[in-house]
């Protein structure tokens, strides 16, 4: 749960440093590259009118408290899915809290890759990391329990 507080506070910081200190620069060639930009969307460029934006945050940060919970008592990949819990709540929060304070979510890493681009944020690289951390800690626990259901006594 930590993690979420590391991330929310690391948004903040991150946010009024790059919006007040930073033009546009790049980073790693045309690859990477820090450009602030207004982001009024949902996730992935999705348009929705703003109260419908935070009733599915709400709603998806409820089912993702709610299936955190459930997984409790942790199993051997308790790590990962706590450190991915943290990650994904502290970034829909931080994101959540910007927009309601300003309307929108300020976005300023900006990814080039193969003909892809687009804008991100430390809360939504943070969201994207913890559920990739989500799929493994899954595929770990399925492998922990097939073979567990496969262990033949002699």
């Amino acid at each position: 749960m930590e993690w979420a507080v590391v991330l929310f506070i690391l948004a903040f910081v991150i946010r009024i440093f790059l919006v007040t200190q930073i033009a546009t620069r790049s980073i790693i060639g045309n690859i990477i590259s820090l450009e602030i930009s207004k982001n009024f969307d949902f996730a992935f460029g999705l348009p929705l009118p703003l109260p419908v934006i935070y009733i599915v945050t709400i709603a998806v940060l409820g089912l993702t408290s709610w299936y955190f919970v459930l997984s409790l008592p942790f199993t051997a990949s308790e790590h990962l899915l706590a450190c991915g819990f943290g990650l994904i709540l502290g970034g829909g929060t931080a994101n959540f809290f910007e927009r309601v304070t300003h309307g929108f979510v300020t976005d300023y890493v900006r990814i080039s890759l193969g003909g892809l681009s687009g804008t991100w944020n430390v809360p939504d690289i943070g969201i994207v990391v913890g559920m990739i951390l989500w799929i493994i800690a899954a595929r770990k626990e399925n492998i922990n329990m097939y073979q567990t259901s496969h262990t033949v006594e002699t």
